[in-house]
């Protein structure tokens, strides 16, 4: 485990604030499937099929 704290900095410090701001853009871009619990079948379908360096979401909103 590092203890020479550069993960506090990246993760603590920079990253939450970077995301806010746009200053630092998560690449690529999240393959966004639906909302709700329903839509997890659908995105395990997705990455069934195959994806290539990207990130399957479903979001959960509480709103069902």
């Amino acid at each position: 485990m590092a203890t020479n704290g550069l993960g506090q900095a990246i993760f603590g410090e920079f990253l939450g604030e970077a995301l806010r701001t746009g200053a630092f853009t998560p690449a690529p871009e999240a393959l966004a499937v639906g909302d709700g619990l329903e839509r997890i079948p659908d995105a395990l379908a997705t990455v069934g099929r195959g994806v290539s360096a990207r990130k399957v979401v479903v979001t959960l909103n509480g709103t069902q």
